[in-house]
This record gives C-alpha cells, structure tokens and sequence, in this order.
C-alpha cells in the first residue's frame, strides 16, 4: 500500500471498490456525465469515510485520475488493471 500521504494512497483502494462494487453500466455513464462521477466519488470516498482512509481528491485531477480508473475497471481484467496501476504509480515516483 501507498504511503498515507502520498497523493495517491487513494487509487489502489479506489480502484478495488471499482471492481467490487462497480456497475460497468453506471461506470460508463460517469464517464460521459459529470454528475454521475460525481455521485461516484461521493459513493467510493463514503466508502473510505474512516480514520486513515483515502478520498478522491475534488477538481480536476482527481476527476481525470477517478475516470483513468474507470477505463482501468471497464478495459482489463481485475490483475492486468492492478499491474497498469503500478506501473503507473511506479513512472509518478520516478518523475
């Protein structure tokens, strides 16, 4: 797990909800509908509304990061979209 102050401790829970609570349906509405990301956020941070969890963050860079995990969720298996995760997360730490 990521470090609790890293910016981006929340993208690997974040993304576990995403597949276990999910609808493929809903997810692909949120990515054609600010209000319906926005319902999912809110769903996924209540989700984590506990000491030491992790929120998505507001603004656009936690909407952008929320809809790459959406297309993570949509486009792979649960294992291949993990690997694409850290990878990513890998190439954020060495910029």
């Amino acid at each position: 797990m990521t470090c609790a102050s890293s910016p981006e401790a929340w993208m690997r829970p974040a993304l576990a909800w995403l597949f276990e609570n999910g609808d493929p349906e809903l997810l692909r509405q949120s990515l054609r509908d600010q209000q319906s990301l926005d319902r999912l956020r809110s769903e996924i941070n209540s989700a984590f509304d506990e000491p030491g969890g992790h929120a998505v963050p507001q603004g656009s860079r936690g909407a952008n990061l929320l809809m790459a995990l959406i297309a993570l969720r949509l486009k792979f298996p649960r294992d291949v979209a993990e690997q694409k995760l850290e990878t990513n997360l890998t190439l954020r730490r060495s910029v």
